[in-house]
């Protein structure tokens, strides 16, 4: 029971955080569970890094978002569309108490004669990461703190890399933000009906 209400409790908080300090160790007792999490081949490709340097934080930010704006540009959206977005993660990035990124490390993936297996593999280290940050984001809760992922690394690898330094085999997942709640109520995300979702194969028959 308690399992259920963890998992349907959880929520992305997209707010402002308490200016209360996180104890570090907390985050390394969550990333420790996060290890626990499924992988194929038990491959444990996720690697998690702390962004303690406040300047680098910033840098990374603003670089990243320069690139999202080109790509939120290609996409059509306005000018004030876009400035709304970048603020709003903007924020969150540079103030949550602690930024964590996520990536997935290839260098540990099983390597195929064939491309077709190869891009699978790939695929399989990815849907690996992102269930060690699933058991993050849950472990988490057990300690009062509120958290969100998102996917903005997924799309400015290289300039993730350049800034932090990080090696070649790394391929950035998610960012983490991380932190005491404000806000403690957020309202429920609708969730489709069962019959939506879950189908019977001998239906298709």
């Amino acid at each position: 029971m308690e399992i259920i209400n963890a998992l349907k409790n959880r929520r992305s908080y997209k707010f402002s955080f308490e200016k209360k300090e996180v104890e570090k160790r907390i985050i390394e007792e969550c990333i420790e569970i996060s290890q626990w999490a499924p992988s194929a081949h038990n491959c444990q490709p996720w690697r998690y890094i702390i962004i303690d340097n406040k300047e680098q934080r910033l840098t990374l930010v603003d670089k990243m978002n320069e690139k999202l704006r080109k790509d939120f540009k290609k996409n059509s959206k306005s000018e004030e569309e876009i400035d709304i977005k970048i603020k709003l993660t903007r924020e969150q990035f540079l103030n949550s108490p602690f930024l964590i990124l996520s990536c997935m490390d290839s260098s540990v993936l099983y390597i195929y004669p064939d491309n077709e297996r190869n891009k699978n593999e790939f695929i399989l280290g990815n849907l690996s990461v992102a269930s060690s940050i699933t058991y993050l984001l849950i472990s988490f809760q057990k300690y009062g703190l509120a958290s969100c992922w998102y996917s903005a690394p997924l799309f400015t690898r290289e300039i993730v890399l350049s800034i932090l330094n990080l090696p070649k085999t790394y391929y950035p997942i998610a960012f983490i933000t991380v932190g005491y709640p404000k806000k403690k109520e957020i309202k429920p995300p609708i969730r489709q009906p069962l019959k939506k979702i879950l189908f019977i194969s001998s239906n298709f028959m």
